[in-house]
């Protein structure tokens, strides 16, 4: 063993320590990372499509389309919880509905607002609302775009 005034690890003597500060290394400033972007939160309609079965999302997106593109400016609104969610689309507010999409369960629910079985002699209007009927869709193909676009275009006229 060295003798008690030197250090044998780096071979220096203690005496000659004294007074000298450790070196020691400077690290260079960490560089910034990129800020990463939040995930982006799912949309209303996405959390209404949630848990839904494949056939039944890809008709609720499908209709969906159809409503925005045949009428212009239609306002979305999500309602209720599961399992009871729908969107109701109007035309500047909750009292001006024209049409809703309820996913559920094996099928999607379209309701059209002010529309009575004469102005649909092609489908099956289904429930007894006073402002609204529904059609039941089971897959994307079931949806008849050209009947849909003009029942919509009728509601919205029968709002003016």
């Amino acid at each position: 063993m060295p003798g008690a005034d030197s250090d044998a690890r780096i071979g220096v003597s203690l005496p000659a320590m004294a007074g000298k500060k450790k070196a020691t290394k400077t690290k260079a400033p960490a560089k910034p990372r990129p800020a990463e972007a939040p995930p982006e939160p799912p949309s209303p309609f996405d959390a209404l499509l949630a848990g839904a079965e494949a056939a039944v999302r890809e008709t609720a997106l499908h209709l969906r389309e159809v409503a925005l593109s045949t009428i212009e400016g239609l306002r979305e609104g999500i309602y209720g919880h599961h399992p009871v969610m729908l969107a109701l689309y109007s035309m500047g507010g909750p009292n001006t509905v024209v049409c809703g999409i309820q996913p559920g369960a094996g099928r999607c629910l379209f309701y059209l607002h002010r529309i009575d079985d004469p102005d649909a002699p092609e489908l099956t209007l289904l429930g007894v609302g006073k402002t609204a009927r529904h059609i039941e869709f089971t897959g994307k193909g079931s949806v008849p775009v050209p009947v849909i676009k003009r029942l919509l275009k009728l509601s919205a006229k029968r709002l003016a």
